[in-house]
């Protein structure tokens, strides 16, 4: 198979970027802060991973450079050694403390293994957090509350599947959004991948994100940096789709 080469994660710099040529509809969150249910968080080596268990009605989004509708597969988080160097996207050259991907699968497919590969299969929203808030944002507390419980590698736990989404509610309806077609990082994914990142950050606090950097990997060592570096500077085009208002909430 020939190797696919990473489209993302890049720097969107504001200088480069095309103002969307159509009326782009925003994205619209569905089932995202009415899910019923828990939700797992698990320590994975790597990273922070939230599934929910398979149902009849998972979460989905929809709108904007989308098709159809997108449905919710897993959340996962990166952070950095410090907290100015915790996102893999950059926006004008800035990092953020931390960045979250929810990553969906159309619904064309099944499951995310299944759309994986497929033009246009995947789309994943990214959200940045920022260590600016004196006190600890408290939308975010059940998901930091569970982080000790999965210190170790391959440990797992449980929380609500609302609260385990809460945290980037406000943030789902900015001015606007990038969009542009990317990767993920595992290479079978294509170069296909719908990404769509949100430009502001959602505050939190130095403790909150420090609370991440304390989980071990699998050789028992502390995760300080699960980034990817930015990709080589390719030809490519990223979109604003600038709103009136934002998406819609259910």
């Amino acid at each position: 198979m020939p190797t696919v080469p990473m489209l993302s994660p890049i720097n969107i710099d504001d200088r480069a970027i095309r103002l969307a040529p159509y009326n782009v509809a925003p994205i619209e969150f569905h089932n995202y802060w009415n899910v019923t249910g828990y939700a797992s968080v698990v320590n994975n080596g790597h990273t922070v991973a939230v599934h929910i268990p398979k149902r009849s009605k998972l979460p989905s989004i929809k709108g904007g450079p989308l098709k159809n509708h997108y449905v919710f597969d897993s959340l996962h988080f990166h952070w950095g050694p410090d907290n100015k160097n915790g996102s893999e996207h950059h926006v004008n050259g800035t990092k953020f403390s931390m960045e979250a991907h929810i990553v969906h699968h159309s619904n064309q497919f099944q499951t995310l293994k299944e759309a994986t590969g497929h033009k246009r299969g995947i789309a994943v929203v990214a959200m940045f957090l920022q260590a600016s808030a004196p006190n600890p944002n408290p939308d975010l507390d059940p998901l930091i509350e569970a982080l000790p419980k999965i210190k170790t590698a391959k440990e797992d736990t449980h929380l609500s599947a609302q609260a385990a989404f809460e945290w980037f509610r406000s943030q789902a309806q900015p001015s606007g959004y990038y969009t542009y077609i990317g990767s993920l990082l595992n290479p079978a994914a294509g170069k296909e991948v719908v990404w769509i990142v949100y430009p502001g950050a959602v505050p939190v606090s130095a403790s909150q994100v420090e609370a991440f950097r304390n989980l071990h990997n699998i050789e028992k060592k502390l995760i300080t940096n699960n980034c990817q570096g930015l990709c080589p500077a390719r030809k490519m085009t990223v979109y604003y789709c600038p709103l009136q208002a934002g998406g819609t909430l259910d």
